[in-house]
């Protein structure tokens, strides 16, 4: 996948995903605490070529580390 294609997936989770799915946290628990993450992973065969993670809570931006071992709370409130 180019990188420009990468970039407007990217871009559609921020504008529309992300808020939505923050949204219908919202509705239930009165914050997002279901939707702190959206894992993007592509894949050529058994290859992983691309990973990164949206953090979804009050802070919003993309990382590359191991969504395993991020502390997605800290970033919650």
């Amino acid at each position: 996948m180019k990188e420009d294609a990468i970039n407007y997936i990217k871009e559609e989770i921020e504008l529309n995903l992300a808020n939505a799915l923050a949204k219908s946290s919202e509705e239930i628990y009165e914050s997002n605490q279901d939707y702190l993450g959206i894992l993007v992973e592509f894949y050529r065969g058994d290859n992983n070529y691309y990973q990164e993670t949206y953090c979804n809570g009050k802070e919003k931006y993309w990382f590359n580390e191991y969504w395993g071992n991020h502390d997605f709370f800290t970033h919650s409130h």
